[in-house]
């Protein structure tokens, strides 16, 4: 599997991902104003809720055996290019393994329903794709999710399954 050591950003016409490192997911989840003070944001986007964080750790943890994964094992952060805001994370949940990779995404509240998920989800499908031809994403919602369900029909997923308890729907992109 491709990796490059440092993973530059990557823009679009509203958005910037910012691949974090294992330093910069330390700050996210432990002090979230001096990340984006750090990164030169705007003050006061969000406050991490303690599964955020929880996750920060995992992903901090899984980056810092294997660093030149970063693109792949860390949150991209989306930041507003306008007026420099975070708008929400995005990221894949580790290395694709036999070309299949799943995907996490999630947009904070205050900037729902500006279409960013699907703007910066698409992105990060061109980045993966660019890194590895053959790969097949996936994605999973709750059955309730309308909008999480719909950012994933916008940039080409179609759903796979449902589990069987029906407490999640499996979408896939290839």
């Amino acid at each position: 599997i491709p990796t490059r050591p440092n993973v530059d950003s990557l823009t679009t016409t509203r958005l910037e991902l910012i691949p974090l490192d294992e330093a910069q997911l330390a700050l996210a989840a432990s002090d979230w104003q001096a990340l984006e003070a750090t990164l030169g944001l705007a003050p006061g986007s969000h406050a991490l809720s303690p599964p955020e964080k929880r996750a920060i750790a995992s992903k901090r943890r899984k980056l810092a055996a294997n660093p030149e994964a970063i693109g792949w094992l860390t949150y991209w952060l989306l930041v507003e290019r306008k007026n420099r805001q975070a708008a929400g994370m995005c990221g894949f949940k580790g290395m694709p393994a036999a070309g299949e990779v799943e995907v996490g995404y999630g947009t904070f509240p205050r900037h729902r329903g500006r279409g960013y998920m699907t703007e910066a989800l698409a992105t990060l499908l061109s980045w993966a794709l660019a890194e590895m031809t053959d790969l097949r994403v996936l994605a999973e919602t709750a059955p309730d999710n309308r909008p999480s369900q719909r950012v994933l029909e916008k940039v080409g997923f179609t759903r796979l399954r449902e589990r069987e308890a029906s407490d999640a729907i499996w979408w896939v992109y290839e």
